[in-house]
């Protein structure tokens, strides 16, 4: 369905060269990050669970709020 409503083709013609092949996982999936980006991205996912934590108990988001 999103292949046909962004690009107005089948999932299988979009990528045609990509289907059936075995997959081979990238070097950023191999490698561990260096000391910097591994202390960075807990970073990012700290705020990130903050924020979330907050969106979920606010009054405004319940089922009953107009």
């Amino acid at each position: 369905m999103f292949a046909q409503q962004i690009w107005r083709r089948p999932w299988k013609e979009v990528f045609a060269a990509d289907v059936g092949r075995e997959f081979a996982p990238n070097d950023f999936e191999i490698t561990e990050p260096d000391e910097h980006t591994q202390r960075r991205r807990r970073q990012v996912v700290d705020e990130i669970v903050a924020l979330t934590k907050e969106i979920m108990v606010d009054p405004m988001l319940t089922p009953e709020s107009p």
